[in-house]
């Protein structure tokens, strides 16, 4: 019951007109990256080239040769990325339709399926354009290539120095594609995670404009980057190929906080109906 509730409830969010134009906002910028490393990159012998998946949107090493993209998702994820499904629960809230379904479902049920789809429809939303990417670079540019954009050789001891500032070093050298896969992955379960915190926040909260919602998760990810700390800025840890240096127990102590908040909501959540 659970599984196919939460299904349904999935197929009703990826339909929404917000969730269509987020996901063509972000294969926009996944397009004009490609395009762009068409035009940059045609004629380049495969000796000089460089690996397909380093020039990927979601590429840190990218940056290197251009950082447009980067920045551009990086101002854009704190305004998207609880408009497609983190306004569910309020919206069914402010259209009655809640009433409805817990009489149908339970409290419990609707709440746990709702905040599940919620992550799952914004990390289909928000990975899937990337994953095409992938694909495309594959079709597109040598597969045999194994150039960087900071262009220091792979058998460098400084080469070796930089993956080692990689989130997860030892899958990239086990395989870059494998890495960019999971790091996408990664990508749009993160946006999930904070989708379903904004949606968290109405289960505590009532507010008339539902687009304030929206402000806690913009202000969070703005207040990290404001402390102007390399090692704690979020998008070092989303952008895969980042040889910033890190802090892996900040990272996953922020995400288990993070869960840990949503996981207090959902049961709050559900007790309310055993309050009344």
């Amino acid at each position: 019951m659970f599984v196919r509730t939460t299904w349904t409830h999935v197929k009703f969010l990826l339909g929404k007109t917000s969730s269509k134009i987020t996901f063509f906002v972000l294969f926009l910028v996944m397009l004009m990256t490609f395009v762009s490393n068409v035009l940059d990159f045609r004629g380049y012998d495969v000796i000089a080239m460089f690996h397909p998946m380093n020039i990927l949107s979601l590429s840190y090493d990218r940056t290197a040769h251009n950082a447009g993209t980067a920045l551009l998702l990086v101002q854009l994820l704190p305004l998207l990325v609880g408009w497609p499904a983190g306004l569910a629960l309020a919206a069914d809230r402010g259209l009655g339709t809640d009433t409805m379904l817990v009489a149908r479902l339970g409290r419990k049920l609707y709440v746990t399926s709702k905040l599940t789809a919620v992550f799952i429809a914004t990390a289909i939303v928000f990975s899937v354009p990337f994953l095409l990417e992938i694909v495309l670079n594959c079709l597109s540019f040598p597969l045999t290539a194994t150039g960087n954009l900071i262009r220091i050789d792979a058998f460098d001891s400084d080469y070796a120095d930089i993956i080692g500032n990689y989130l997860c070093p030892w899958l990239y050298r086990f395989s870059p594609y494998l890495a960019a896969v999971l790091g996408t992955i990664g990508f749009g379960l993160f946006a999930g995670l904070l989708a379903c915190v904004t949606a968290s926040l109405s289960l505590f909260v009532r507010i008339r404009f539902r687009v304030f919602l929206l402000l806690p998760v913009f202000i969070l990810l703005y207040a990290i980057t404001s402390l102007e700390s390399i090692e704690l800025a979020w998008y070092n840890y989303i952008f895969f190929f980042s040889d910033a240096p890190k802090i892996p127990l900040y990272w996953f102590s922020l995400c288990a906080a993070l869960v840990c908040f949503c996981l207090l909501a959902a049961w709050y959540g559900c007790r309310k109906d055993c309050l009344k």
